[in-house]
């Protein structure tokens, strides 16, 4: 009964359908816009995203100042670089990563706190730090306080305090991340590919140890500063609302005077050594970190669009063909991180993955499958633009900040890349053919420099190998990658 009286009462509610007065409908159609109702016209494929070029100026002393000015925001971005790093000039490079994370403290004799108020008070957010092939003092601010942004940050950067308090705080910082990465597998791994694909002595074959970080003193601190002031080649960047005229005085006053004329330095390529297995034992671990590590093209080279283009289609995002093979078709792990690792002078291409220790053969099985079937079943047109497409979107989205646009230009500058690169860049995305990109992938399936590592406990990953045919031609320990530095010819700290 009661439910019954719910109905009843609900159709009453609801009361009998109403349709508009027929007189209504030409005013009713007469408000709408013009075209509503139709069907939306289809949309347009992205093209190459409209990256500025800069404005290239001078100060007195001849330091280079690219300056692309937006009035959309009332937010204005000056970056700084120096062409040294402690992958380059710097000297030590433990003593540099720890001059990196003490920068950010102030200048000296000042009041930290005061510093960071002064910079607060602006609205104002600054980063100071050393990395592997230039040092940077960055400011991002309100319009109109630039001028004093950049002579706090200036200060910070040319005479940092260099606390002892400071200095324990970032060692022991360093020393128990890099502790506690050397317990998991992502640091295991990058430690194991600096070590399979570089020869003792080359810059990319150092392996950073929470014991290297422990012996820093406040004396390796400021010869690693002042190594970066005397070598470094400044360049200087600003983006935001404001013009040349406005900020040129604050800039001179700042950071004219630096004799520094090295730039990031080019890095050769490792000597062949020919295709690898490498296995590392990690006991304890509970999946296995898989990479692959394969030759690519230098930075700036007119080869690297297109293998960026392959890249993107074979192993970039959630649709590229080892995604869709790993995680759809055989549910083996969660996705592949393939990325494109260049410097001047070389590049590598590396594709990590994540999987349970008794996959780790069908995993390998399918990943050396899918490589060599480039060779086999050549990237398609549709994937080759699907590949362009994902290229335009991120040059599009690297737009939507200050610090991003300051990112693409920034390096370009540091570099000594033209005003345009990063125009000509998304240019040449449109520009690569589909047979380029199919040329790429021949080029890559002829080599015979393949690296392949694997790391886990060695107990239960092992036997998985073996049972597929992946019999390592090496076998190393974790803990040994982490140990003191070689003084010998490579050789595997054990082999089967």
């Amino acid at each position: 009964m009661r439910r019954r009286a719910l109905l009843l009462l609900a159709a009453g509610l609801a009361g009998p359908a109403r349709s508009a007065p027929a007189e209504a409908a030409p005013a009713v159609e007469a408000a709408l816009p013009p075209g509503w109702g139709a069907v939306p016209p289809p949309v347009e494929p992205p093209g190459p995203a409209p990256v500025p070029v800069p404005a290239v100026h001078h100060l007195a002393d001849g330091t280079p100042v690219w300056v692309v000015e937006r009035h959309d925001l009332p937010l204005v971005r000056v970056e700084v670089s120096l062409g040294c790093g402690w992958l380059s000039c710097a000297g030590d490079p433990a003593a540099a990563r720890v001059l990196g994370a003490v920068l950010g403290e102030g200048p000296r004799g000042e009041d930290p706190a005061a510093w960071r108020a002064a910079l607060g008070e602006l609205g104002a957010e600054a980063r100071l730090g050393v990395g592997a092939m230039r040092a940077w003092a960055d400011v991002e601010t309100l319009a109109g306080t630039e001028g004093e942004a950049v002579a706090l940050v200036a200060r910070a950067f040319r005479d940092p305090a260099l606390r002892r308090r400071d200095l324990v705080r970032a060692r022991r910082r360093a020393t128990d991340s890099h502790r506690h990465a050397e317990e998991h597998g992502a640091a295991v791994l990058s430690a194991a590919l600096a070590r399979a694909v570089y020869p003792p002595g080359h810059p990319l074959a150092r392996v950073d140890r929470a014991r290297d970080f422990r012996r820093v003193g406040r004396g390796d601190l400021r010869r690693a500063h002042r190594a970066i002031l005397a070598r470094g080649a400044p360049s200087i960047l600003v983006v935001g609302d404001t013009t040349w005229e406005t900020v040129r005085p604050a800039l001179e006053e700042a950071w004219s005077g630096l004799p520094g004329t090295a730039g990031p330095p080019e890095l050769p390529p490792p000597p062949p050594r020919g295709p690898r297995v490498i296995l590392v034992d990690l006991p304890g671990l509970t999946v296995a970190a898989l990479a692959l590590d394969m030759p690519a093209p230098g930075a700036f080279t007119p080869e690297l669009p297109a293998v960026e283009l392959l890249a993107e289609l074979w192993a970039g995002a959630f649709g590229s063909r080892l995604n869709l093979l790993l995680r759809e078709r055989l549910g083996l792990a969660y996705g592949v991180d393939g990325r494109l690792r260049v410097w001047p002078g070389h590049g590598r291409w590396q594709v990590t993955t994540t999987v349970a220790p008794g996959a780790v053969g069908e995993a390998l099985d399918a990943m050396h499958g899918e490589l060599w079937a480039l060779a086999k079943r050549p990237p398609e047109d549709a994937e080759v633009e699907a590949a362009r497409r994902a290229m335009f979107l991120q040059g599009a989205a690297a737009l939507g900040s200050l610090e991003s646009l300051a990112f693409q230009l920034g390096v370009a500058e540091a570099y000594g890349r033209p005003a345009t690169w990063a125009r000509d860049q998304q240019r040449r995305y449109a520009e690569v053919s589909a047979e380029a990109v199919r040329e790429a992938a021949r080029r890559l399936t002829a080599s015979d420099e393949v690296v392949w590592v694997v790391v886990g406990d060695r107990f239960d990953v092992e036997p998985a190998l073996e049972a597929a045919g992946w019999t390592p031609d090496l076998v190393w320990s974790a803990a040994e990658l982490f140990a003191r530095p070689r003084r010998t010819a490579s050789r595997p700290v054990s082999a089967r």
